[in-house]
């Protein structure tokens, strides 16, 4: 439709829940804009009168608040929106309610199709029902008709939000040398669309002159400086304690946020009065079709990582979820609970702090969720562009506040039943990590990561007191059995990993134009999701990775190109796998416990000139499924080559 439009001339940009997800080109050079963007476009008359492409999917469901707020031309491509309207309801601490509270009013729970349809042609300016499906070009005519009867520019009646009261937000910002980096977040906060937001930086120490160049350049930001490095944690304490917000929005100095990012978390956080907090959907700058985080996920031995980290953005759903907890990079805590719980705990400066406060709020009867609608995308660097020494301490750091958090919050039985396993796991890590140093498998890192293990052990035992005093007051403050936290407890006790190689991940917005990649040497921003770290063992001829059960890489094809051949085996049993390109499928085949190349003919009218999204979907193992040890990876193929020929 997008391309029928832009031929009458009938489109100024094009707005989509997630313009990154659009396939490269297929909107020319229309400029193509986040729904969050509509009000402002409308009001910076960008835009003269919105084209809402309503259908029957849940997909479709983020639309809905804008064609209240924003009235416009309204295509409902199909009449009934019976499953639109079922979707509308979420049951959030035990009461169904609508949750759109723009609609809340012309709807009850369990509306028809019926009722969403007279409601939305009440809110929009022209409506329209029986688009011709199979005439895409006579469809945008009638769509250009209805937009020329509209006389006064839509932007014109943009209508207030129904909401009688706009809770108090906070927003926080920790800097700490930050002075290069801060301004697009900090910018991203200044355009929020929340109308009650006062932002807040506490400048952690920094060297580089942060504080006063945020000073002067935001003079409307209030900047805080903290007198020392308090680390996430104390830094936060500190806003927290300066504040009576009714929340407050935590976001990474290398965060962005999409306009209405404090809105939709609040939207979920009002649904509920036990809220303690809500998450984000974080997604990666560098590729900004993979997730970064949709929340905490924590195992048996306080293990914790990003829910869904590595993965493909592909669920639709704009529903809340309940979840153990929210990343702290773009998180909004309810002020009561902060006051209640006394903020982070500040013996842990920095990570996992978030993971404990969120253990710490389910056990007192709080309640946390993730937020598919608020956004932000994340300037990830994790371990990759870190100098060795900071790299040490920060895994120092995760391994002694693992351990703090498991210690402090896990119930009396359950830690009772976990703690003999996981000795035994780390004894075992410890003496798999020396032999890998005598061995000659990068000796000194392996003694680091040895050093660091160590370290963080007896940094607990030395302040084991002061351990189980901050255990007892966790204890004494349960208002739930253990009972209702379990599902939230990721059964085993490995260290995270079984994402993937995800510092390593692109997409195809991000991917290089290559022709050819060689695992561990040219797959550097070539591979996509689904791959796991490198492994080159003794007597190995080069350098392979497993896929999981699906995993992705991109290709650039040339007009002489006409197979992609991969060097892939299967060691451990024969395995099923598909390939595809750009979702057509090229051949199904039987991979045998041995490694060949296998090649596979390109479709004749495949594009070339441009980079091209291959698809690997294979069937796979867990190690741990088959009595093999404790790996919970999924294993499908090894590869070590995929080219085009």
């Amino acid at each position: 439709m997008i391309a029928e439009l832009r031929s009458l001339d009938a489109i100024a940009a094009a707005v989509v829940d997630h313009p990154f997800q659009l396939t490269p080109g297929i909107a020319g050079d229309v400029p193509v804009h986040p729904l969050a963007d509509l009000p402002w476009l409308l009001q910076s008359q960008k835009v003269d009168v919105p084209v809402f492409l309503v259908g029957d999917h849940i997909r479709h469901f983020a639309q809905l608040r804008f064609v209240s707020l924003c009235p416009g031309v309204l295509a409902l491509d199909g009449s009934d929106l019976s499953d639109l309207a079922a979707a509308l309801t979420v049951d959030l601490g035990g009461k169904a309610q609508v949750f759109l509270h723009e609609l809340a009013s012309e709807l009850n729970p369990g509306a028809s199709g019926k009722d969403l349809v007279a409601t939305l042609r009440a809110l929009s300016l022209t409506t329209l029902t029986d688009l011709d499906e199979g005439d895409s070009a006579a469809s945008a005519r009638r769509l250009l008709e209805a937009c020329e009867r509209v006389h006064a520019p839509a932007r014109s009646r943009i209508r207030p939000s129904k909401r009688d009261r706009w809770p108090a937000v906070e927003a926080v910002v920790i800097g700490y040398n930050s002075k290069d980096i801060v301004g697009p977040c900090l910018q991203t906060l200044l355009d929020q669309d929340y109308p009650n937001l006062k932002i807040t930086v506490v400048d952690n120490d920094s060297k580089d002159g942060t504080a006063a160049h945020i000073r002067s350049t935001f003079p409307t930001i209030d900047v805080v400086d903290s007198g020392g490095n308090l680390g996430f944690a104390g830094g936060n304490n500190l806003a927290f304690r300066r504040s009576n917000a009714d929340y407050f929005a935590l976001l990474n100095q290398d965060a962005f946020a999409q306009r209405n990012w404090v809105t939709e978390l609040v939207r979920v956080a009002e649904l509920d009065p036990q809220a303690g907090a809500v998450g984000s959907k974080m997604l990666f700058d560098r590729c900004p079709t993979l997730l970064n985080s949709t929340g905490i996920e924590i195992n048996e031995a306080g293990w914790a990582w990003d829910r869904q980290v590595g993965e493909r953005d592909e669920n639709p759903s704009p529903l809340p979820e309940a979840v153990f907890g929210g990343c702290g990079g773009a998180l909004l805590l309810s002020g009561k609970a902060v006051r209640d719980l006394g903020g982070f705990d500040e013996a842990f400066f920095m990570y996992f702090e978030d993971t404990d406060l969120a253990w710490r709020m389910l056990w007192a009867g709080y309640h946390n969720y993730y937020a598919p609608l608020a956004v932000v995308r994340h300037d990830f660097h994790g371990d990759s562009g870190a100098t060795p020494g900071r790299e040490f301490r920060r895994r120092f750091m995760s391994e002694r506040n693992r351990l703090q958090t498991l210690l402090k919050n896990a119930d009396w039985k359950s830690l009772r039943t976990v703690w003999p396993r996981i000795r035994r796991h780390e004894r075992g890590r410890v003496k798999w990590l020396k032999k890998a140093a005598r061995d000659g498998v990068n000796p000194e890192f392996m003694r680091e990561i040895v050093r660091g293990i160590q370290r963080a052990w007896r940094w607990n035992m030395v302040r084991l007191p002061s351990l189980l005093r901050r255990r007892r007051a966790v204890q004494r403050s349960r208002k739930v059995s253990p009972e209702s936290i379990r599902p939230f407890i990721v059964p085993g006790i490995n260290e995270g990993g079984h994402q993937g190689d995800v510092e390593r991940f692109y997409d195809r917005h991000s991917a290089k134009p290559r022709a050819a990649l060689a695992m561990g040497s040219t797959d550097d921003g070539t591979i996509g999701t689904g791959w796991h770290v490198v492994e080159s063992p003794p007597g190995c001829p080069q350098p392979y990775r497993w896929c999981k059960s699906r995993a992705w890489f991109y290709l650039r094809a040339e007009p002489q190109h006409t197979q992609l051949v991969l060097k892939a085996g299967s060691p451990n049993e024969p395995h099923e796998a598909k390939v595809f390109v750009e979702d057509q499928l090229l051949a199904t085949v039987q991979v045998q416990p041995d490694v060949r190349d296998l090649a596979f003919d390109l479709p004749p009218g495949l594009p070339r000139g441009h980079v091209l999204e291959f698809r690997i979907e294979t069937e796979f193992l867990r190690p741990i499924d088959r009595g093999m040890g404790s790996d919970i990876r999924e294993l499908g193929l090894i590869v070590f080559e995929a080219r085009l020929t």
